[in-house]
C-alpha cells in the first residue's frame, strides 16, 4: 500500500506552495549552543531559588560578660520595700502622664 502512494506523481497543476518546505539540516553546533543556553538557564534558575530560600549565615556575635545580680539584690525586707514603693510610684507617675496626654488628645478631638 505504501509503495503504491509513492509511485503516485503529482498533476502538473498542483501548485507546490502548500507543501511544507524542507528545512535544511541543523548543525551539531547549533544543537551544542541551544543544550548549553538551557543548561545555563536552568543552572541560573535554581542559583536564584537557593539564594532567594537559603538565609544568610547570622554575623558572630561579641560574647558579653556575665552580670552578677546578686549585688543589685535588697539585704533587708525594708530596703524591697523602699525601693518597690519608688518603682510603684514612677509607674503611677508615667500612667498619670499618659492619661492626661490622652484625655488632651480626646478632647481637640471632641470640641
Amino acid at each position: 500500500m505504501f509503495r503504491e502512494e509513492r509511485q503516485i506523481e503529482l498533476p502538473a497543476t498542483f501548485e507546490p506552495r502548500f507543501m511544507l518546505p524542507e528545512q535544511p539540516a541543523r548543525s551539531t553546533r547549533l544543537r551544542f549552543l541551544r543544550f548549553a543556553v538551557r543548561v545555563a538557564a536552568v543552572l541560573l534558575f535554581m542559583f536564584g531559588m537557593y539564594k532567594l530560600y537559603v538565609p544568610a549565615p547570622a554575623p558572630a556575635t561579641k560574647e558579653s560578660a556575665a552580670i552578677d545580680w546578686s549585688k543589685y539584690e535588697p539585704e533587708t525586707p525594708e530596703e524591697a520595700f523602699r525601693i518597690t514603693r519608688s518603682a510603684m510610684l514612677r509607674l503611677s507617675t508615667e500612667i498619670n502622664k499618659g492619661a492626661a496626654a490622652a484625655a488632651k488628645e480626646v478632647d481637640k478631638i471632641n470640641h
